[in-house]
């Protein structure tokens, strides 16, 4: 049976050593790059460095439990890295080089990189041997946590839940908008859904331009005199976007509160 408290110790374990290892090759190397046109933004790289240590610790886990792991795996893993970033292997290189000329930043920037894959662990430590004790009313269906752009630039982060049970229901998450964010009037939105074709909407407007996380909660109460057939709505709903959206979303949770 799989056990994801010793693949979670195994992303610590592989993400402390690939710090240590990084900045020393880094500090080796002396690299003299100029910023380009294939240069992703800090927060790009961020993320770019997220999911290497993420993938890395994953190819270790199977080579652990004797998958035989080949060099042809390892290729195709790293591919949809560079497909999800936009990137090539080249274009990785480039930016390793331009992000290392700086080591006080680059310093920065792992404890950044940190941070982000703890939200990572957050997530999936929601998943261990206890999850479905500690977590069952919990009728979220998708991943806790979204990176926005990387997930999608104008993603809605729209679902759809099956429950025929009446009450009153709370879409609850940890949001952060950062400053740059193109996104119009973003809201968060739970919708009642009956089987006669009627629906119920509830939302609540999301404060742009945040410097930590928010939590937001949106309730509705289904009517008692109608069959609801499903739950639907949007973490992230907008008017229109001017741009990419920059939103960070944590710890969503879709519950009856009654």
């Amino acid at each position: 049976m799989f056990n994801n408290n010793k693949y979670i110790m195994t992303i610590k374990i592989s993400f402390s050593y690939k710090i240590i290892i990084n900045l020393v090759l880094i500090f080796l190397l002396g690299i003299s790059c100029q910023r380009g046109k294939d240069i992703v933004s800090e927060d790009a790289y961020i993320e770019i460095l997220t999911d290497i240590h993420i993938y890395d610790a994953v190819l270790v886990k199977e080579n652990m439990l004797d998958r035989n792991i080949t060099n042809g795996d390892s290729v195709s893993f790293y591919n949809q890295l560079y497909a999800k970033h936009k990137i090539s292997n080249g274009d990785l290189k480039l930016n390793i080089e331009y992000y290392s000329k700086d080591l006080d930043n680059l310093v920065k920037i792992y404890a950044k990189v940190n941070n982000r894959l703890q939200e990572r662990l957050a997530s999936l430590d929601s998943m261990g041997d206890d999850s479905f004790n500690k977590d069952s009313l919990n009728l979220w269906n998708q991943k806790k946590v979204w990176h926005l752009p990387e997930d999608g630039e104008n993603h809605t982060i729209d679902f759809s839940v099956t429950t025929n049970k009446a009450g009153k229901y709370e879409l609850n998450a940890d949001i952060l908008v950062y400053e740059d964010d193109k996104s119009v009037n973003p809201r968060m939105r739970l919708n009642a859904n009956y089987k006669d074709g009627s629906f119920a909407s509830n939302e609540i407007i999301i404060n742009k331009q945040t410097t930590d996380y928010k939590n937001y909660k949106v309730h509705i109460i289904t009517d008692i005199n109608k069959e609801l057939e499903y739950l639907s709505g949007w973490i992230l709903y907008h008017d229109k976007v001017k741009g990419a959206k920059h939103i960070r979303v944590k710890n969503i949770h879709l519950k009856i509160v009654n």
